[in-house]
């Protein structure tokens, strides 16, 4: 049996370097478990009910939902071993053949509060393990810049950064187009997670893949946002969330 990780090749123009960010996890575990890059088997994610390659390994490090075709991928080709490190269903409603399969892998990892409520409320044996991204190892020095950045931040919240910091803020975003980069998403990915190592005094962001590789580097992390969330459900065990009527809090 061979190891897999996926790839999201054939997406729409916009795209979320995040989701990169979270292979790019998984290929770090890889790493750490001795396993070359050149034998993993790349599935791209609109081929995991119809794959029909060598027998693989898949950690499921990701939610079900399919953004290209906006429906949901609950069971994967029988020549896919999931290992549910870190799932979260989102608001999705799972049948009782989506129930059976899970049941067959437990126990199940999951990113959020919300899906380990669920997932027991239907007998599924689960626990949380949060997301994989905090597995990056730790930067080796703390950076001496003094950049703030600001990564898909809340407009509103520049004006609560105090004025002798705002001089050092730089904006980011993990949005992008394939249109607009000339570099593949996955080395967009590597290149922002260098940047904020090398470069981060500390970060202002929404972004749950940011927030949380932030901070397992070891980089100081404001995670704010107009509204809460059910994937955010269980990150306030490592830093405070704020919503917008909360701004004014931050210290």
């Amino acid at each position: 049996m061979k190891y897999a990780n996926l790839n999201y090749h054939w997406r729409n123009d916009e795209i979320n370097i995040g989701d990169d960010i979270q292979l790019l996890a998984i290929d770090y575990l890889y790493t750490l478990m001795g396993i070359p890059a050149e034998e993993i088997v790349r599935i791209p994610f609109y081929e995991l009910c119809d794959y029909n390659g060598k027998e693989v390994m898949l950690p499921i490090c990701f939610p079900f939902h399919n953004y290209i075709k906006d429906d949901f991928y609950t069971q994967f080709s029988e020549k896919i071993t999931p290992v549910f490190l870190h799932l979260s269903i989102g608001g999705i409603k799972l049948s009782s053949k989506d129930i059976e399969y899970l049941r067959k892998y437990e126990p199940i990892g999951c990113r959020d509060l919300n899906t380990l409520r669920v997932l027991r409320r239907e007998g599924i044996t689960a626990y949380a393990s949060g997301c994989i991204t905090q597995i990056f190892p730790a930067r080796k020095n703390e950076s001496a810049s003094q950049s703030v950045f600001l990564v898909d931040a809340d407009r509103m919240l520049f004006d609560h950064i105090p004025i002798e910091l705002k001089q050092h803020v730089k904006v980011r975003t993990h949005a992008l187009r394939y249109s607009e980069i000339e570099k593949t998403s996955r080395e967009m990915a590597i290149a922002q997670l260098k940047e904020y190592a090398a470069d981060a005094a500390f970060i202002i962001t929404s972004r749950l893949h940011c927030a949380l590789p932030a901070i397992a580097i070891g980089i100081p992390t404001i995670f704010a946002a107009p509204k809460r969330s059910h994937r955010f459900e269980g990150i306030d065990r490592m830093v405070p969330f704020y919503s917008a009527e909360e701004y004014s809090n931050i210290n």
